[in-house]
């Protein structure tokens, strides 16, 4: 047995801790900003603004977590697993690129207050959270797309003569008939 296999071997007898680890890494991050940013005030542009950096600072662990739990439905043949997580991962990808945006809004808002001094380490800063939003909505927009394609339904799809070949007898003519001629 190689070691890539006796890696495998590893993996198949804990993927249940795995998948508690990776939902761990994804959920305690999201747990600490909200509990960071209570009570909640949407109308407040100073608070959305400050939310809405603090939340880019949080952003990678949950993408690892989230590395974590695909990669073990992946190796373990979880494809239940990987479909819902591939819908999870595209509607968080559409969330944080609406929350990026709406970030734009709000730092455009807060620049108005800026002193003049502090409006180039302010853009900088909010230049970094809107690369991390659109890197980790990438990212999590491609496991959402690759795990659709890894999904029966879409394999089947994208080769149905094959599936049809499957499903039905070969045909065979009849012979022709001896010429006369």
């Amino acid at each position: 047995m190689s070691s890539y296999d006796r890696g495998l071997d590893l993996l198949r007898r804990f993927w249940a801790p795995t998948y508690f680890f990776g939902a761990l890494l994804i959920l305690l991050p999201l747990i600490d900003l909200g509990a960071n940013v209570w009570p909640l005030r949407f109308g407040d542009v100073q608070w959305r603004y400050g939310t809405a950096g603090l939340f880019a600072g949080f952003l990678l662990t949950p993408l690892i977590g989230m590395m974590i739990v695909v990669g073990t439905a992946a190796v373990m043949e979880h494809r239940h697993v990987i479909r819902i997580l591939s819908f999870v991962n595209g509607v968080a990808a559409a969330v944080l690129v609406i929350i990026a945006l709406s970030f734009v809004l709000d730092w455009l808002q807060m620049r108005r207050n800026t002193p003049p001094e502090a409006v180039p380490i302010q853009t900088v800063g909010a230049l970094k959270a809107i690369l991390k939003y659109f890197v980790v909505a990438a990212g999590m927009g491609w496991y959402a797309m690759l795990g659709l394609r890894a999904t029966p339904a879409a394999r089947a799809a994208a080769d149905p003569p094959q599936r049809l070949a499957r499903r039905t007898k070969p045909v065979t003519r009849p012979a022709e008939p001896p010429s006369d001629t």
